[in-house]
């Protein structure tokens, strides 16, 4: 008797398993509808809702929406989405968690100005690295003379605060 139950526990888990296997897969195919992303979205589980956060064709209003989630690595699979809206740019650049604003700093579908907000983070890490972001898009966009202003700006920062 305490064996079938222990094969029909395992049959549930492993249904389990595979239910969530086959949603992570839709939540992360761009050709899945914006209407089947926030029903997923709805479930609030985090391995899902960071898969809707990375896909493509995840809306802006949802993208917004998972900005906020209480888990900072559910935010930071919003900053990995290239086509998130400046609005949500911008308050992940705000964000509480440094991991969350270091991810951000890495992507380089941002605006200058969410950039340079991130070079100017107090956490050190943050400003390196949307610092070389910033050289990356300035060195590839033919403006290398772009990024000296946020460098100096940085240095006199340091300076300041070092003098202090």
């Amino acid at each position: 008797m305490e064996q079938a139950r222990d094969n029909t526990n395992w049959c549930e888990r492993e249904s389990c398993l595979n239910v969530f296997v086959m949603l992570k897969h839709i939540a992360s195919n761009p050709e899945t509808p914006s209407a089947v992303l926030f029903m997923l979205s709805r479930l609030n589980i985090p391995g899902l809702l960071k898969r809707i956060a990375g896909n493509p064709n995840c809306p802006a209003e949802l993208a917004g929406e998972i900005a906020n989630h209480s888990l900072p690595e559910v935010r930071i699979a919003v900053c990995d989405n290239p086509f998130i809206s400046e609005a949500v740019m911008t308050q992940l650049a705000h964000d509480t968690s440094p991991d969350v604003r270091y991810a951000l700093a890495e992507n380089h579908n941002l605006p200058i100005s969410v950039l340079e907000v991130l070079v100017d983070d107090e956490n050190p890490y943050v400003a390196h690295r949307a610092t070389t972001t910033l050289q990356r898009l300035n060195k590839h966009q033919g403006k290398k003379g772009q990024v000296f202003p946020w460098l100096v700006r940085q240095f006199i920062n340091v300076e300041q605060s070092s003098s202090g």
